[in-house]
Parts: C-alpha cells; sequence; structure tokens
C-alpha cells in the first residue's frame, strides 16, 4: 500500500522485448522457388517417377533452349516491309 494514498500499487515490470525473426527478402524467397522447381523437375525425370520421354530433365530442355536462342529461324523472319509502287503504273 502507498502510505500517501491508501491505494495498492503493483510494482512495474519492464515488459520483455522478443526479437522477430527477420523474414527472408521476396527475391530471395523467388529464387529459393524457381532453384526449387527446377531441382524436381530434374529429380523427376531422374528417380523414373515420369518418363523422360514426356517430361525430359531440366538440364536437356535448358541446353536446347539456349541452343535454339541462336537461331535465327528461332525468332522468325521480320516481315518485308511493302513495295512502293511507282505512280506512272497503269491502274487496272
Amino acid at each position: 500500500m502507498s502510505s500517501t494514498t491508501g491505494v495498492r500499487t503493483t510494482p512495474t515490470v519492464p515488459a520483455v522485448r522478443r526479437k522477430r525473426r527477420q523474414q527472408p527478402s521476396k527475391p530471395f524467397l523467388g529464387a529459393a522457388g524457381i532453384l526449387g522447381f527446377l531441382l524436381l523437375w530434374e529429380l523427376l525425370p531422374a528417380v523414373e517417377v515420369l518418363d523422360a520421354n514426356y517430361l525430359p530433365p531440366a538440364s536437356k530442355v535448358l541446353v536446347a533452349l539456349a541452343h535454339d536462342l541462336g537461331l535465327a529461324a528461332f525468332w522468325g523472319t521480320a516481315p518485308s516491309p511493302p513495295q512502293h509502287v511507282s505512280s506512272d503504273a497503269p491502274t487496272v
């Protein structure tokens, strides 16, 4: 009891602050998700869960993609510009 007011008070205890665990950054989580997907893609045909004829390993697909990116046929051909018709040509 307090001697001046007659009201019972409880001693204050400083609050214990817990350190928040730092969450991984979004770019890190995105990269981890992509790497996890590629790892799973590589492992499923390797352990014969999926037939490699239907789902080739990621390494083979990525090598083929890198090769195809260097081919002009992959990118297609640009359409040729329209031909200009001279004004002195006869009209039909």
